[in-house]
């Protein structure tokens, strides 16, 4: 008596049917063997023989991508669906049941839960991200489908959450307000004071690369749009305009209602210098003195000057060396005192009057001006009987 079978080996001695190689359940499931006897004569009879195949745990879960990327905008109130994964198993229930988690998490690991929408695990964030917080807006985590299988099989596969920046931030000057003093004698086309503004907005689209200075309030002075450098645009003379209030604006790089703007104020005030020398107003000054007048007798001169705090003038009075009668000394806008003795007629003396202005910050030479006086003198007799 001899057998025939196929994929599976028989032993014709003992009847034992043994498999020829590995079976897979995920290929088939079963196997229908017919089995031939034939005797020594020429009768023979078949058999058939059922084997099914057992399923076990051997195939673990597969993603259908090696990785998955999801988006989201800072600062979502509501629970947000980020990115949708699926993976599958090849064995058979229960062991190709899949369950997902969240194994690691590179920031907030709370933030984020997994859920099973239609045979897809759904990746959520559960509270506001702030796009500051998070190093080049991207936040990475690893999900794993574990199966059914005793004991379980697991995969695990790289997610990936890019978060996009909100121009929530405004632009913030280091100081509200700058006061700056500079001398009036200031080139054109020099520094003055250099402005800065910093934006939290992490993202080059919104944040401190995005910002453009501006300047208002004085054509005499330039803002560098970039870098916030203040400088002159021409010759600057405090007899004309001491003081300087400028607006410098700073705004972001977002668009129509979502730009914004940080505001700052420059105080410039200008300090004097000894540039302009003493004006007369009028001359030469002719001063009627009577014989005998008293040394203190005083005549008022109304010199002219600029204003300034190093306008305040000294003047003096210089005498001709044949009168060395005249003194000088004098201040604040009278003339020296007066002296002379008897004579005939009506002397007259001649002198010029020194007009000095003060300065004690800036070290350069006191800048003077002179005026020709002429002095009367006038004898007065006791009137006679009529």
């Amino acid at each position: 008596m001899s057998y025939s079978l196929i994929r599976f080996v028989l032993d014709a001695e003992t009847g034992w049917v043994t498999l020829r190689g590995k079976l897979d359940f995920e290929l088939m499931r079963r196997y229908t063997l017919t089995i031939l006897a034939r005797d020594g004569g020429v009768e023979e009879t078949t058999g058939r023989l059922r084997v099914n195949v057992l399923d076990v745990n051997d195939n673990s879960p597969i993603f259908q991508k090696e990785s998955y990327m999801g988006w989201l905008r800072e600062n979502e109130q509501a629970a947000q669906q980020v990115v949708r994964i699926r993976a599958t198993d090849e064995d058979s229930p229960p062991n190709n049941a899949l369950i997902y988690s969240i194994t690691s998490a590179s920031l907030f690991p709370g933030y984020f839960s997994i859920t099973m929408v239609e045979g897809h695990a759904v990746i959520s964030v559960n509270s506001p991200l702030d796009y500051e917080a998070v190093p080049d807006g991207m936040i990475y985590l690893t999900v794993m489908a574990k199966d059914g299988g005793n004991p379980p099989l697991n995969s695990s596969v790289p997610v990936t959450i890019e978060l996009f920046d909100e121009n929530d931030n405004p632009p913030i000057f280091s100081k509200p307000s700058y006061i700056i003093k500079i001398p009036e004698s200031i080139g054109a086309g020099a520094t003055v004071l250099f402005v800065n503004a910093t934006d939290k907005d992490a993202s080059r689209e919104f944040g401190q690369a995005s910002l453009i200075y501006s300047l208002e309030g004085s054509s005499k002075f330039r803002l560098n749009a970039r870098s916030g450098e203040i400088t002159t645009t021409a010759l600057l003379d405090r007899e004309a305009k001491s003081e300087y209030i400028l607006i410098v604006r700073a705004v972001d790089g977002g668009v129509g209602p979502l730009q914004k703007t940080g505001i700052a104020t420059v105080n410039i005030t200008l300090l004097d210098i000894n540039d302009n020398a003493p004006i007369w107003r009028d001359e030469p000054y002719d001063v009627n003195v009577v014989e005998m007048s008293p040394i203190d007798n005083r005549r008022h001169l109304s010199p002219g000057g600029r204003p300034g705090q190093r306008g305040e003038r000294y003047r003096g009075l210089q005498h001709q060396p044949s009168e060395p009668l005249l003194q000088h000394q004098q201040q604040h806008g009278k003339d020296p005192h007066q002296r002379h003795g008897a004579g005939q007629g009506e002397p007259q003396h001649q002198g010029h009057t020194a007009h000095e202005n003060h300065h004690s910050v800036c070290h350069r030479p006191w800048k003077t001006t002179s005026a020709v006086l002429g002095q009367h003198h006038r004898v007065c007799k006791p009137a006679g009987p009529q």
